[in-house]
């Protein structure tokens, strides 16, 4: 399945991880302010990665500040980002989903912003 994680915190880069180790094909969006933040797992080549107690590495280097490119294609979008970056993923997004995604809201903070 092809799926698109949107964010880069530790819950989505997780959510990555795994939706990879379980042989799907991930996509991550990072905002380019943050993406070096990855140089290291792009050099290495991947993750290494702790799921209760056994260590595996993951081969996962697909991270890009392109949110066309990580998007359009996917069959699931996870945003993974905390509630108060709602409307501003929202308003980057729109342009390149479409009707056929499915789109899943995973706040880091629930109701931080309620208004």
């Amino acid at each position: 399945m092809k799926i698109a994680i949107v964010g880069s915190g530790n819950g989505a880069v997780t959510s990555a991880v795994d939706m990879t180790n379980q042989g799907h094909d991930v996509k991550l969006y990072c905002r380019n302010a943050s993406i070096e933040k990855f140089d290291k797992a792009i050099e290495q080549g991947g993750f290494h990665f702790n799921n209760e107690g056994e260590e595996n590495f993951v081969n996962f280097t697909n991270v890009s500040d392109d949110i066309e490119e990580v998007i359009s294609d996917a069959e699931i979008i996870q945003v993974i980002i905390p509630s108060t970056f709602i409307e501003y993923y929202a308003h980057i997004m729109a342009p390149f989903v479409n009707e056929n995604q499915i789109i899943l809201f995973n706040m880091a903070a629930a109701m931080g912003s309620a208004r």
